[in-house]
């Protein structure tokens, strides 16, 4: 077979394909549509609604893991200071956009939202050493998100992805509720000492 009938087999194949990918594009909508039968969708919500076999621990495991590996894979090359600020910086902008949503009016109101919490029920264990009008301190002695980061060898980024954010997230609640903390099971210490100060 000589060139010259390839070329013109290129492009014959090229003209009959082009107009088809074209065809292809703008009807890909209804033709997905006529492919998907009645109660596929349906199907599909229930297979993914299934409860899990899954521990807490395995599921943060799983969450976490590939985050922990992008943020320490950042770190080595743009260093890991510059990666910290920026989970933080990201974390506290998170906090303030979600400030109108958050208003509590009382520390009492805040801390019933905290001991309110399932996955905080489960998650941590807390014990209440302080709850009047103006303070809520609490000390957690147990945490799911210390003990995931910690099992990487991932603190400083736990840190700065979980508990550096309490502190934005008091003021989003309210700007009149503060907390003071100068310990965390994330960064090695026996427990985290949480007190929230309500000023007028």
């Amino acid at each position: 077979m000589d060139k010259s009938h390839l070329n013109e087999n290129r492009r014959d194949f090229l003209k009959t394909l082009i107009p088809a990918s074209g065809m292809l594009c703008i009807s890909c909508h209804a033709l997905l549509k006529s492919c998907t039968l009645p109660g596929h969708q349906d199907k599909f919500l229930k297979r993914i609604q299934k409860r899990s076999l899954m521990t807490y621990e395995q599921y943060f495991g799983d969450k976490y893991a590939y985050y922990i590996g992008f943020m320490k894979q950042f770190s080595e090359v743009m260093g890991k200071e510059a990666v910290l600020s920026i989970i933080k910086k990201s974390v506290d902008e998170v906090n303030q956009s979600m400030k109108p949503n958050m208003m509590a009016k009382s520390v009492r109101g805040f801390a019933n939202t905290l001991l309110d919490n399932k996955t905080y029920k489960i998650c941590l264990e807390m014990e209440t050493l302080e709850f009047t009008a103006k303070v809520f301190k609490v000390r957690v002695r147990q945490c799911l998100w210390a003990k995931t980061f910690r099992d990487r060898n991932a603190a400083d980024i736990g840190y700065a992805t979980m508990c550096h954010s309490d502190f934005s997230s008091a003021a989003a609640y309210n700007p009149k509720l503060k907390l003071e903390r100068t310990k965390t099971l994330m960064e090695g210490h026996d427990y985290c000492n949480h007190r929230f100060v309500w000023s007028d």
